[in-house]
């Protein structure tokens, strides 16, 4: 009987294969904005430092490409290598948009008065 009470009162112990920290981008089938999703397991400094190195990881050039390339081997793998050319198109499409919206200048003719 008191095992009943001491699952639902006991703390909870973390288990070695639940993630410490997480970050998962995704988009739903109804938008287009991506959704950044993060987890943690607390606040303690460990946690924290977990989600400090996935932030300094992703956002490398390093991170972009090692992804690329496991996303090459999984469509070659799965024999869809016009679905890979689409996509890498799709990707440049998106960087160049996105280059050509911040290529106005840093300081306007009209803060300069």
């Amino acid at each position: 009987m008191f095992d009943f009470f001491k699952k639902y009162f006991s703390k909870t112990e973390k288990k070695e294969d639940e993630p410490i920290a997480s970050l998962t981008f995704y988009i739903k089938s109804d938008n287009t904005i991506p959704i950044i999703d993060v987890g943690l397991a607390g606040f303690e400094d460990d946690s924290l430092m977990c989600l400090a190195s996935i932030l300094n990881r992703v956002f490398t050039d390093q991170a972009k490409l090692e992804s690329l390339e496991i996303i090459k081997k999984a469509f070659i793998a799965n024999k869809e290598e016009d679905a890979l050319i689409k996509l890498f198109s799709l990707i440049e499409i998106v960087n160049y948009k996105t280059m050509e919206q911040n290529d106005g200048p840093c300081i306007k003719p009209s803060q300069m008065l």
